[in-house]
């Protein structure tokens, strides 16, 4: 029906009458503060629902990026933009809100690391991507490298030189295995390198080889209480590390670099160097080394490849400058004086990595003060069901993403997430295909662990009572009557099925939002990477 509307053929004339009743100002007061509240619900509802939400994290997996610390107490608050994948297509390395696919009243919050279609591995504590053939070329493994300004956010500090802990000093540096010339530490924690009878000989200073702690990257007064959520887990061995350190030359410094050598269990063993050597203007001339194969840490070895700054340094008596040394995913890079290289790529094989060897090497005198070792953040292998730690392939179903945690030992993410199905008829559990199923997540610990409860176990088990409550895949929880034996049968059935259900994997679909701030405590306020 077409409505159509023609202009009144005569006009109305409108009469009031005087209005002589006195408004109050305190009505109008009133009148406006309730609009204006009305007006705060409604714009808070907006922005919750469609722009922006606050969360608050629960538990630690995330961390240190995102603090749900039950032993200290602190729980970050966070600010979620609830529009980032209304348009675009999650990305790697976003840190990104969710429902849980396995109990979609609750929403995690995760890194994503896996896209749709991914073929992924995790070996020494990095994600390697299957890139298949083409052409003549054969299909091969690379490690997914995280961008450099994301990868200088998840540095975790493992060590540094202080006046206060002069004690860590002599560990760290092993004093009394120095070679050349002699090494001492005075009372602000300095490092003096001095050369024997005169000359400017090379003086070698060993570092101990890195451990990797729980509490890496945590404020020092955290790292005690935080022991105790470790978990457990793998004791990976450190070899992708950011290593400064803050120099003072003097008239006899003729070159100073820091040196590098990862070790493999195949006998194999890869190398970097970052060195500043004085040139015949007095200046500092910088470069970058890799080598594929390093062993002696690089005594009489020619580099696989060399990258020299055009810039240069200044470098004569007393001047300062950091220098350093970094290699993560594959990648090495340096700096000194403000002068960056690199970084260098490389591919590795899959053999594992049995430690690191480290040396600060002066050409002549120098001071070393301000040292720093930090680690790069860890993904572990997850457990089989025989105890073994996993070399599987993980292969991403199209539409899905595969979500990790920032803790190294204590996340309950993709490597993990199952599903079980349960079979009722009439209120009772029954035997496998013959009643009606219901489907929910798996986090069931009751075979290894009668006496107590997991903070989120499910199904949860009450022996005493003859019954079983079971939460399904839309959080709605199910009272059913049996017994541990019945639902130890179902537990071992859903096994079978866990790759088939693509239980460890998200739905794009299923996404809220991008993790992009912290608001509370004032003290942990900064942006998410």
């Amino acid at each position: 029906m077409l409505l159509t509307f023609r202009p009144l053929r005569r006009s109305l004339k409108v009469v009031s009458k005087p209005n002589t009743a006195k408004s109050s100002p305190f009505s109008h007061a009133v009148r406006d503060q309730i609009e204006a509240f009305a007006m705060a619900i409604l714009m808070a509802i907006g922005l919750k629902y469609f722009l922006v939400e606050a969360f608050q994290i629960p538990t630690p997996s995330m961390q240190p990026v995102l603090m749900g610390s039950p032993s200290t107490g602190i729980h970050d608050r966070i600010l979620v933009d609830k529009a980032a994948y209304l348009t675009n297509k999650p990305d790697r390395w976003h840190v990104a809100v969710f429902r849980y696919p396995h109990n979609q009243s609750q929403n995690y919050v995760k890194r994503i690391v896996g896209l749709s279609d991914e073929k992924l591995r995790i070996f020494n504590g990095d994600i390697y991507k299957n890139y298949p053939a083409q052409g003549d070329k054969a299909p091969y493994w690379e490690t997914v490298r995280k961008p450099r300004g994301l990868q200088d956010h998840l540095w975790k500090e493992m060590w540094s030189q202080n006046a206060e802990d002069r004690a860590s000093i002599a560990r760290m540096f092993a004093i009394d295995r120095g070679l050349g010339g002699t090494w001492s530490v005075d009372n602000d924690g300095t490092v003096h390198a001095k050369t024997v009878g005169g000359e400017a000989t090379r003086t070698t200073l060993e570092m101990v080889k890195p451990e990797n702690r729980y509490a890496d990257g945590y404020p020092r007064e955290l790292r005690a209480k935080l022991a105790e959520e470790a978990n457990g887990g793998e004791n990976l061995v450190v070899a992708d590390v950011d290593w400064r350190a803050n120099v003072t030359t003097t008239d006899a410094t003729k070159a100073i670099e820091l040196r590098a050598v990862e070790q493999t269990s195949a006998g194999k063993s890869l190398a970097w160097r970052v060195r500043v050597e004085r040139g015949g203007d007095g200046r500092g001339k910088v470069t970058l080394d890799w080598f594929a194969k390093g062993s002696d840490l690089l005594r009489s070895k020619e580099p696989t490849q060399r990258v020299t700054a055009e810039d240069t340094i200044a470098f004569g008596a007393g001047s300062e400058f950091e220098l350093r040394l970094a290699n993560w995913d594959d990648q090495c890079f340096g700096s000194a004086g403000g002068v960056a290289l690199g970084p260098i790529t490389y591919r590795t094989d899959f053999d594992a990595t049995i430690g690191l060897a480290m040396e600060i090497v002066v050409e002549g005198n120098a001071d070393i003060r301000g040292t720093t070792l930090a680690r790069d953040n860890t993904y572990e292998r997850w457990l089989d069901d025989q105890g073994r730690f996993s070399n599987d392939v993980v292969h991403v179903p199209p539409g899905h993403c595969w979500m990790l945690g920032d803790n190294q030992r204590n996340s309950d993410d993709g490597r993990t997430w199952r599903r079980m199905t349960l079979w009722q008829k009439d209120g009772k559990i029954v035997a496998p295909e013959t009643g009606d199923p219901i489907t929910g997540n798996a986090r069931f610990e009751f075979e290894n662990r009668p006496g107590s409860l997991g903070v989120d176990e499910n199904p949860v088990v009450v022996p005493q009572k003859g019954r079983i409550v079971f939460t399904d895949l839309y959080g709605e929880e199910h009272v059913l009557e049996g017994t541990p034996d019945d639902l130890l049968r179902s537990a071992r059935f859903w096994r079978v099925e866990d790759q088939e259900e693509n239980a460890r994997f998200v739905p794009e679909r299923f996404f809220v939002g991008r993790a992009f701030a912290t608001f509370f405590p004032i003290s942990r306020l900064g942006l998410i990477r």
